[in-house]
């Protein structure tokens, strides 16, 4: 390993012949004072704006990831014709009594008062059909006269029956369900969800005695809670990051007219970054969260190199135009291929196959971009102007020689280490899970994540599974065969002990054969051909809830609908695959089982996470590659670069797999945002080394490279460290392994640019001498 001099590390100067020429025609250089005060209008323009951009915190954006979910939430949403429902469960110690189920009559009267609500359900407000001749008549749901023998009829009749148990009441009795139907508009503004919790807990106070108590749960209620955590969260992460930044640049900057500028630099880049994604209609989401402390962190990467040069430039003689200047002129090559490197990992996320990521990689790229663009545009100006008066630096002491090159034995070890590490790592990455569930992703201790969880468990279980029946033809569900399949795959599902309910347009026909023969017992079969046809001109006359979502518009496909409860997601695919393989061998001939997309992604879920990995993984290393075989013009080079800065991600990889942190939605895109950034180090490094040791020899241009860059890489990286640390304060679990997994790569990345990659060189060097 090479050692160094700890006091000529940080004292060297680069060798520098100070030159007497012109001004510089830089025009950022030579109207410093023009462009300083446009920037500055510019911004108090853009302050005034009060721009926000927009958070994405509605519940289809949010389960992007979880396919199960969402396919039940965008059936549900469908069925109800796009109207938001608010769940309402009443806990006591029977539903079925006079008392609670008054209590119910009186709250579904109260809530169907309230501005919005088009329609309520329970017990008290539905109805069930009856024959009357060859017609079918509705009646209420529970009977006229509630003595205790009918009451413990339609309990027998609401736990047991395949339609209705598990929808009304739970299984034990004591959970009653109250559904309030709310016009698809009415959640629009803000305003009527902000003040909508409140509302809820007012109605139900007056109700809350003798032992009765109420969950609710709303989309409505939960945009609600996941914006509040954001802002709790933010507003905790900014107040904690932004102390954590000003001591670290008072630290690295030191001077008030650098940490004037820096902090200058970085309030102006935020605060036009996010009035033009306002401006933009940009939307974040939020497992987006890691934006703008991703933004903030590169930006002070170019910021260190910028201002690290200038500072030497100024050691070295220069005064301040051509300061400026050479400092441009020095790090512009190696400032914007590192941009170039991190928006590739940016853009990698584009391939992932989420909206969410992919939003996210886009906007970022086109951030970073501006950033390099800001920071030797406007930037130069700045600096200039905040360094307008100041003295010729005091040059520091003169440097002295690296002691020790690599030895072979070194060289040996080191090797030893690479080969036990990628061990580690493989094995690790082998135990890595995929958790694609919303509710796993939200704080144990939310509302959300409380009440859904309580939802759930109460009432069988909230995911639906779809298979699609295609008769060939229009009317084809009508076909007896048809339903008759339908029949054995709903029987075959019930049997599973994770399966609550099945739902399919024959189990309707069966329903109404059992209303046609008065509910007598075991009447809860298929009719025969002739009354099936009967049966379905009723249907198609009269009006009966949520036919419509068991078939097609033009009745030539049948949909048969499995709910399960919560249950892994090994168990759950295992259970798909079961219900898919059965029903194909169950099936008419002239029938097919479509395997449509929201079956094949719940199929995938979990391999889709996996692949989402890999390939922005795959695709952040190829165009680094690409770019840094465009700089370096070395396909060696370029293999020592990728290999410092992939080992730690992999390392970290295994870690993770190790401690049993899942990929999700959130840490997957943990590849391709740190190693489009942990590059950077390894560009200006290399960079400097490369053109330096053109002049001054390998040995001298490494300690000339560790003097120069070494000081702004070990100051950026404790950064990202720390901030990204932080994360691990924040509420979202996935947030918290985000932060805490980056902050270990970027650690692992600092030891190997310091530690490894000079090794490196120097063995390259020689090879490339032999």
């Amino acid at each position: 390993m090479i050692c160094y001099d700890i006091n000529a590390f940080f004292q060297h100067e680069v060798p520098h012949q100070t030159m007497h020429l012109p001004k510089p025609q830089n025009p950022f250089i030579r109207f410093a004072p023009q462009v300083t005060a446009l920037f500055l209008l510019i911004c108090a323009v853009a302050g005034l704006q009060q721009a926000k951009l927009h958070v994405q915190s509605d519940p289809e954006s949010m389960l992007e990831s979880d396919v199960g979910l969402l396919t039940t939430f965008k059936m549900v949403e469908a069925a109800l014709e796009r109207a938001s429902i608010l769940l309402i469960s009443m806990e006591c110690e029977d539903v079925f009594t006079v008392p609670n189920l008054r209590t119910m009559h009186d709250i579904c009267e109260t809530f169907a008062q309230e501005p919005g609500v088009i329609d309520v359900k329970s017990f008290t407000h539905s109805s069930i059909p009856y024959r009357d001749g060859m017609r079918l008549k509705y009646r209420n749901y529970l009977p006229d006269e509630l003595t205790q023998t009918s009451l413990a009829e339609v309990r027998e009749f609401s736990t047991t029956h395949p339609l209705v148990r598990n929808l009304l009441v739970s299984e034990d009795g004591r959970q009653g369900m109250i559904v309030v139907t709310y016009t698809s508009h009415h959640f629009a503004e803000a305003k009527n969800r902000e003040a909508y919790s409140e509302s809820i807990e007012t109605l139900l106070a007056p109700y809350t005695r003798d032992s009765r108590s109420f969950r609710t749960l709303s989309a409505a209620q939960v945009q609600n809670d996941i914006e509040a955590i954001l802002k709790h969260d933010v507003r905790a992460f900014g107040y904690a990051g932004g102390v954590f930044l000003i001591l670290g640049c008072v630290i690295y900057f030191r001077t008030l007219p650098m940490i004037a500028y820096v902090v200058t630099m970085l309030a102006g880049y935020l605060l036009l970054l996010n009035t033009f994604l306002s401006a933009a209609g940009a939307q974040l989401s939020f497992v987006s969260i890691a934006f703008f402390p991703l933004l903030v962190g590169i930006q002070l990467m170019l910021l260190a190199h910028l201002c690290r040069t200038f500072r030497l430039q100024r050691q070295a003689g220069d005064d301040v135009p051509h300061a400026c200047a050479n400092s441009v002129r020095y790090i512009w090559k190696s400032c914007l291929f590192a941009t170039l490197t991190t928006m590739a990992g940016l853009l990698a996320l584009a391939v992932s196959g989420y909206a969410q990521s992919t939003n996210m990689g886009v906007l970022g790229s086109v951030s970073v971009l501006a950033g390099l663009l800001f920071t030797f545009g406007p930037g130069i100006s700045l600096l200039r102007v905040f360094h307008w008066k100041r003295g010729p630096a005091k040059a520091p002491a003169k440097r002295e020689r690296i002691r020790k090159p690599v030895s072979p034995i070194a060289s040996m070890r080191l090797g030893i280490c690479a080969i036990v590490l990628l061990a580690f790592a493989l094995t690790g990455i082998a135990r890595i899970t995929t958790d694609i569930q919303l509710l796993n992703m939200l704080p144990p201790d939310s509302y959300t994540r409380r009440m859904a969880e309580d939802f759930e468990s109460l009432y069988g279980g909230k995911t639906f599974l779809r298979l699609s029946l295609d008769s060939g033809k229009a009317e084809g569900i009508t076909n007896p065969a048809l339903l008759q399949s339908m029949m054995r795959i709903q029987t075959h599902a019930e049997s599973f002990p994770m399966v609550s309910g099945t739902y399919s347009y024959a189990s309707i026909m069966a329903m109404i054969n059992e209303v046609w023969q008065g509910w007598k017992a075991d009447s809860f079969v298929l009719p025969n051909p002739f009354m099936m046809g009967l049966f379905d001109t009723l249907l198609q006359t009269q009006e009966f809830p949520f036919t419509d979502a068991l078939y097609s518009t033009d009745r030539r496909m049948g949909y048969v609908y499995i709910r399960t409860k919560a249950m892994p997601s090994a168990a759950y695919l295992s259970l798909v695959e079961d219900m898919q393989a059965f029903a194909e061998a169950q099936l008419p001939s002239n029938v097919k089982l479509v395997v449509d997309e929201g079956l094949h992604s719940l199929l995938t879920a979990d391999r889709r996470m996996l692949t989402a990995q890999a390939r922005t993984f795959a695709a952040t290393v190829a165009v680094i590659a690409l770019v840094l075989l465009v700089l370096w013009r070395s396909v060696r080079l370029t293999c020592i670069a990728l290999s410092v800065v992939v080992m730690p991600l992999l390392v970290t990889l295994g870690v993770a797999g190790f401690l049993g942190i899942p990929l999700n939605s959130v840490t997957f895109m943990l590849c391709a945002i740190v190693a489009g950034i942990a590059v950077d180090d390894v560009v200006h490094f290399v960079t400097f080394w490369k053109g330096r040791r053109e002049t001054v020899g390998d040995e001298q241009a490494l300690q000339d490279a560790m003097h120069v860059k070494g000081t702004p890489i070990i100051f950026t990286s404790i950064l990202l460290i720390g901030v990204f640390a932080l994360f691990g304060t924040t509420s979202f679990p996935p947030a918290v392994h985000f932060g805490l997994l980056s902050a270990l790569a970027f650690l692992l990345t600092l030891l190997a640019v310091l530690g490894v990659l000079p090794s490196l060189l120097v063995r390259t060097c020689r090879k490339l001498k032999n």
